[in-house]
């Protein structure tokens, strides 16, 4: 037990060490996107790795295990590699290209921001935000129920069997519900709010709070309870780079805030309180095991009962370029029928989703999991590379904030999604078509006048 609390607590601080040097900073107070994902990954994968690792496997998820010992021993030391390996390349990527991270960091916060094309702006997000709004609405009307309005009045719906309905009933266009309404409305918010810290404008103001009240309604369209605390996250980083820092008295009750909505969501979804620190159960349960449990089934169920799935959890897009023989499956839908049939059966089952490297090892074997932290890191450099050197404007931020969304909701969502993901680059270009768009209408409304 002694060398096992050893090996956590050197890798442990290797890995502190390796994500500091890559972020510039671990301080909350100036939190970004590399040390974003340091922190979710060790709430989410490191401390309940270790802790299965260390003897406490009493959770549903690892007692599903068939094979328990070996399974966890390797699945733990693949854990350690990616705390590892995952920020010692986004290290030597800032080598090769002679990058400072901190120092650059700190100098994009003192920077002011850059106001331009207000005017325009607003135009074109009003009337993008109406079209969200509308899509909202037309949405809850269409499901016959507004989920939050349930939790709220305690109404005493069965919320497991409620989000599976929800999730797999088709009330209007898929692709329309993930990028305008699921996506795009909780953007526009930060987007707003943005304008609204920055101009102290009422008529920004006014469209930042319909959004953030439409957008609230939206997080939790499925009674799921963690987005909307991701989502009120996002609004940190945007005050720290708008104000250079957040300030302990504003980030303690924030944290408290969302600590307190979690609470919340719980006690309204029939959640037993009693058990609320019992640490396999509940919110620490969901936090810490839940997340990381999947991991250790994909290790255990792939190839042992299930050959490798050989790339067909890669999206549609791209399985479409490599060849035409191969069905589209997410790793984490297989784990699922697999681990917990009845519930499959039951109606009441979505999918288990893992670390990154569960869909990575389910698909490529040891390879993948190995190559993937390498790939993920290569990525995560790039956007903060490159965000370091665009100008402190709105819109660069929304690009930034974006990405942040994506890589912190990806993290525990599947490997497929860093490969090729619509919806990230349907915002990239949406933004870029933006910028060209309000420089368009300058010109227009200039010549006119």
């Amino acid at each position: 037990m002694s060398i096992k609390i050893l090996i956590i607590l050197v890798v442990f601080s290797i890995s502190t060490y390796l994500f500091r040097k890559a972020s510039g900073t671990l301080a909350l107070n100036k939190l970004n996107i590399v040390s974003y994902i340091y922190y979710l990954f060790m709430i989410t994968a490191f401390i309940g790795g270790s802790l299965i690792f260390l003897g406490f496997r009493e959770h549903y998820l690892i007692k599903s295990m068939m094979i328990n010992d070996s399974t966890i021993n390797i699945t733990f030391m693949f854990i350690m590699y990616c705390a590892i390996m995952l920020p010692l390349t986004m290290v030597i990527f800032f080598r090769i290209f002679k990058a400072n991270s901190k120092k650059e960091y700190n100098n994009y916060l003192k920077k002011d921001i850059i106001i331009e094309y207000e005017r325009e702006a607003f135009l074109l997000i009003s009337l993008a935000s109406i079209l969200c709004i509308l899509l909202s609405v037309y949405m809850f009307i269409k499901m016959g129920r507004v989920p939050l309005v349930d939790l709220v009045f305690n109404r005493g719906a069965d919320t497991g069997t409620l989000r599976h309905e929800i999730t797999s009933t088709l009330y209007l266009n898929p692709y329309i519900k993930n990028l305008f309404i699921l996506t795009l409305t909780p953007l526009l918010s930060y987007f707003t709010f943005i304008y609204a810290n920055i101009t102290r404008d009422k008529k920004w103001i006014m469209l930042f709070a319909l959004l953030f009240v439409t957008s609230i309604f939206v997080k939790t369209y499925d009674y799921s309870k963690s987005p909307v605390v991701f989502y009120m996250v996002i609004f940190i980083f945007i005050h720290i780079l708008i104000y250079g820092k957040i300030s302990n008295k504003l980030l303690i009750p924030c944290g408290i805030g969302c600590v307190g909505v979690i609470l919340f969501m719980y006690a309204r979804s029939g959640f037993n309180m009693e058990n609320l620190f019992d640490i396999y159960n509940g919110p620490i349960g969901r936090t810490i095991f839940t997340s990381i449990g999947t991991l250790f089934l994909h290790f255990d169920l792939f190839p042992t009962f299930l050959p490798f799935l050989g790339g067909r959890s890669l999206s549609p897009t791209v399985m479409s370029l490599l060849t035409e023989n191969m069905t589209h499956i997410r790793s984490g839908r297989v784990v699922m029928e697999f681990y917990s049939p009845f519930r499959v059966h039951a109606g009441t089952a979505g999918v288990m989703n893992s670390n990154f490297m569960g869909e990575a090892y389910a698909n490529f074997g040891y390879s993948g999991a190995l190559l993937a932290p390498i790939y993920v890191g290569i990525l995560l450099a790039l956007a903060y590379f490159v965000f370091l050197r665009m100008k402190k404007k709105p819109d660069n931020i929304m690009i930034y904030i974006a990405l942040v969304v994506f890589f912190s909701t990806t993290l525990n969502g599947g490997f497929s999604d860093y490969v090729y993901n619509f919806n990230i680059i349907f915002i990239i270009i949406g933004l870029i078509v933006f910028k060209f768009l309000v420089r368009t209408l300058n010109r227009f409304t200039n010549k006119e006048n």
